[in-house]
């Protein structure tokens, strides 16, 4: 059975109890259009990213690691 990580706009609506709908409200979009981002039906548009990012606190380059690559590593603490 493989496992596919969830997409960080789910992962973050369902730690913080978001509904699409109240996620849908905030960006000013349809619930479908957040449905078809999470499961991957559609790639967040660059011209979204910086409200879906303030609104979520989820980084760009985890919403699109396509584009803006993946998260920088964190070094170890000494």
């Amino acid at each position: 059975m493989t496992h596919e990580a969830k997409h960080p706009l789910k992962a973050h609506r369902e730690e913080t109890g978001d509904t699409l709908e109240k996620l849908a409200r905030h960006l000013n979009v349809h619930k479908t259009t957040i449905m078809r981002w999470e499961n991957g039906e559609v790639l967040i548009p660059v011209d979204r990213l910086a409200d879906v990012e303030r609104i979520t606190g989820i980084p760009r380059h985890d919403l699109r690691p396509d584009i803006f690559g993946a998260a920088p590593a964190k070094e170890p603490a000494e």
